[in-house]
């Protein structure tokens, strides 16, 4: 059965998408101005793992923009005869090649142009600061001629310039710049195998020249590039140009990588730019890329919206005037509201509706291309005007669907999660359809379809491991705000009461484990007249089947970096997950919410050390990212948490009794045993919620720094190429193995091959060949779990006085020098009223 065709009916596409709040719109794009750099060398590292290359050009031209009715009448189409002549084949600055480059792609006559329909702007110059990252834009942006003029107008400071992009150029004054190289054209199979793609930059003494370092520079900005425009517009693949002098490669973007063509010369070759471009131009909007499940709103229902978000809102923060319009700016962009849509059946066998749903600006925005992409927004269902949650993601290929699972838990009488109202896989156009969907009706990624391909060069390896991605829509009648909203150590203590009965409810009576207890999974809702919002557990994706004591069916490693636990960030495979290192997780998770959200002792610097350490500090050993060092430390001797002083003395109580199940003194007889034993952990929280009295109202904004300077390069990937682990994004949060960048260029320069990177020996640079060596072998055992039993060696507790009320470091008593160097954590006695 062949696909549905497009239809070439009237669409206006969704551009110019708000992100979600707290992620920059003016200056440093998606990330934080403190995260650029390292965000630049991770973009790099993690293309490694996602691309594939280099496709013969003519086949990448037919492959990804074929032939259609129009395409073949070239009556508009000016000639490509000495096109691109006036372009430098090598120049002194990037500027020498994308003026005159503009200038060719917009020639026209009265009939006649390159691309009809779409103009090519210089934004490299629109931007306040055009050589500093996170202000950079691409050198030249193609835009349709009806979006040309808002892009145009925007100031300096604006990202809008990527709203609107329909493709771009990123051009390196010379071919010496280009990160990927070709075979020759008479290679064998056998040889374009072995051949690496990327450019083998030589060093002196462990030293790069310029050009391998601008090489990397401008490879890192590309990815940032795309990244951006597919969180600025609903996109399903989106294509590039990367121009080195006068060479050309033309390249597709999906969420599950890039294909990258061979190189070729515009001067020598304009014909091939010329008909990649005329194609284009001809194509419809999905042709182009474009999700054209989404579309601009009507004005009635942006107004439906507003009055229903603002309503909503007001009830689940308690807020009203100006901090409730405050407030809504979080769901809320004036003018950027869209209708997307998700597909329903009323009965099986019966032609798919789609149902429509209004939403504006997301709480969660991707950061990064390759992966899920979540993005969450409240909506509104128009057909009932009520207000709900929409997830969109790109799944992986997994044997039930979210919704599924999601609705099988809920019939089985699990509590607290959240209920389903729709879900479905995203298709390429909407109903009617006329028959039954087939797979090749539904948006899927395609760059994981070639990594097989005959003329993929590998660099040895014996293949690429890039996921097949489903584009899915899940929407959930559970509205409310992540955990990070906690307002008070009372809502930190019920809802992660409320999470741990969902997750023992789901083992009980589901036999399953979720696998990612995070602050983003765990969502604060106000039901009826509450005083304290009740926590649900969301994201049930990465959830599986487990046997009756917890121990997950499948063997792969996932979860959020800050909080999964010490067994599953051990460098070694340790055993299948289990359900204690989801409570694991859930401990991690509410010590985590005191650090930054209730009142203690702590400075910044020390507040800042104490969340790296224990939360997100990582490294790689032959090739798996683990961790775990400062949560495994602190569970032997309460390195950290021994010193800390919370007002609260409640959560102080919580946190050691807590702890000390997790890993109990070996004098402490009374908390052995008692971790394998959910219903002994459920009893003691329910009792402790029961008994103690709770703050209703100490939340505090503890300050932390942001790291300005980037991990090390290649030290950050979620998985390697062929791994099984899949980290939520939360994990690229935080610095790991921090060091200025020109440190080690080593790291992402000195690679000959892949074939290279999977055996150290091959590396001539030390530094790099200790990093790659293996870890050493431990005598306990493969399968062996780290003890978490403490430590016997004699420990002087501090007295635990009753400090300052003021936080974040006042009123702080002095500490000894040797515990100076140490994270100075401790605890703070009850308050003697509510």
């Amino acid at each position: 059965m062949l696909p549905l065709p497009q239809l070439e009916t009237p669409h206006k596409c969704a551009f110019d998408v708000p992100l979600a709040h707290g992620k920059s719109i003016r200056t440093a794009g998606v990330k934080p101005e403190q995260q650029v750099a390292a965000a630049n060398f991770q973009h790099v590292a993690a293309s490694r793992n996602f691309t594939v290359g280099p496709m013969p050009i003519q086949l990448f031209i037919d492959t990804f923009m074929p032939m259609n009715s129009t395409t073949g009448d070239r009556s508009r189409l000016l000639s490509n005869r000495y096109a691109f002549r006036s372009v430098p084949a090598h120049a002194e600055s990037a500027a020498e090649i994308y003026v005159p480059l503009i200038s060719a792609l917009n020639k026209q006559t009265t009939h006649r142009s390159r691309c009809p329909g779409f103009v090519f702007d210089d934004t490299a110059a629109r931007s306040k600061h055009p050589r500093r990252l996170g202000y950079m834009k691409p050198h030249i942006c193609c835009y349709s001629t009806s979006n040309a003029h808002v892009a145009r107008s925007a100031d300096k400071e604006s990202r809008s310039d990527l709203g609107y992009a329909e493709l771009f150029f990123e051009v390196k004054a010379d071919p010496m710049y280009d990160f990927y190289t070709d075979p020759p054209q008479d290679a064998t199979v056998e040889a374009r195998a072995a051949h690496s793609l990327e450019t083998p930059f030589d060093s002196i003494d462990g030293t790069y020249s310029a050009a391998a370092r601008e090489a990397v520079r401008a490879l890192g900005q590309h990815v940032a590039y795309a990244t951006e425009i597919f969180a600025r517009q609903f996109r399903v693949f989106l294509f590039s140009v990367s121009m080195s002098g006068s060479r050309a490669r033309l390249i597709r973007w999906d969420r599950s990588g890039c294909v990258v063509s061979e190189s070729f010369d515009i001067r020598e070759q304009p014909e091939i730019l010329c008909e990649f471009l005329w194609r284009f131009s001809q194509g419809s909007h999905a042709s182009r890329g474009h999700d054209v499940t989404a579309e601009p709103a009507l004005l009635d229902e942006e107004i439906i919206f507003h009055t229903l978000v603002r309503e909503q809102t007001g009830f689940q923060l308690g807020v009203q005037d100006a901090e409730l319009d405050a407030a809504v700016l979080r769901h809320y962009t004036p003018g950027k509201v869209w209708a997307v849509h998700v597909l329903t059946q009323d009965a099986v066998g019966e032609e798919p509706r789609a149902m429509r749903y209004i939403i504006s600006r997301p709480v969660v925005s991707p950061v990064s291309l390759d992966g899920h992409a979540t993005r969450g927004y409240w909506a509104v269902e128009i057909s009932t005007r009520r207000v709900v949650f929409l997830k969109d993601t790109w799944r992986h290929r997994a044997p039930t669907l979210e919704g599924d699972t999601l609705r099988t838990l809920a019939a089985a009488g699990v509590r607290n999660i959240p209920s389903v109202v729709a879900h479905a896989d995203v298709p390429h156009r909407l109903p009617p359809y006329g028959r039954e969907l087939i797979r090749e009706d539904f948006q899927t990624t395609r760059t994981d379809g070639f990594p097989s391909q005959p003329w993929v060069c590998r660099g040895g390896l014996n293949a690429l491991h890039i996921r097949r991605r489903s584009h899915y829509r899940l929407v959930l009648a559970t509205v409310g705000y992540d955990l990070s909203s906690m307002q008070s150590s009372s809502e930190l203590l019920h809802a992660g009461y409320d999470v741990f009965t969902a997750m023992q409810d789901a083992l009980t009576k589901g036999s399953r484990v979720h696998r990612d207890i995070s602050v983003g999974n765990i969502v604060l809702v106000r039901e009826g007249d509450q005083a304290v919002r009740k926590g649900y557990l969301i994201d049930w994706e990465y959830s599986c089947k487990a046997d009756e004591g917890g121990v997950a069916c499948n063997e792969d490693r996932v979860g959020t970096w800050l909080f999964m636990s010490i067994k599953t960030l051990a460098r070694r495979h340790i055993g299948k997950h289990t359900f204690q290192d989801d409570t694991e997780s859930l401990l991690y998770v509410i010590l985590y919410c005191a650090l930054l959200w209730l009142p203690h002792n702590l400075s910044k610097d020390e507040l800042t050390n104490a969340v790296y350490e224990m939360f997100e500090r990582s490294t790689t050993y032959g090739g798996r990212k683990c961790g775990g060092d400062g949560k495994a430390m602190n569970a032997a001797t309460r390195e950290f948490t021994d010193y800390i002083r919370f007002r609260s003395g409640v959560i102080q109580r919580w946190l050691d009794a807590f702890m000390n199940f997790h890993a109990p003194d070996p004098e402490d007889e009374a908390s052995k045993g008692k971790w394998n034993n959910p219903g002994h952990l459920d009893g003691f929280w329910f009792d402790f919620l029961k008994t103690e009295t709770l703050d209703i109202d100490d939340r505090v904004d503890n300050e932390r720094r942001i790291p300005a300077y980037p991990p090390r390069l290649l030290l950050d990937l979620s998985a390697s190429s062929g791994s099984t682990t899949s980290v939520s994004s939360d994990s690229a949060g935080g610095p790991v193995d921090a060091e200025p960048p020109d440190a080690d260029p080593a790291v992402i320069l000195g690679r000959r091959s892949r074939s290279e990177d999977r055996n150290p020996s091959v590396t001539s640079h030390p530094a790099k060949r200790a990093r790659a060596a293996p870890a050493p072998k431990d005598p306990s055992g493969p399968t062996e779990p780290p003890s978490l039993r403490r430590s016997t060696r004699p420990r002087k507790r501090p007295d635990r006085g009753v400090p300052s009320t003021e936080a974040n470091g006042a009123g702080r008593p002095p500490l000894r020098e040797a515990d100076a160097a140490k994270v100075s954590l401790g605890t703070r006695a009850a308050p003697t009223s509510r």
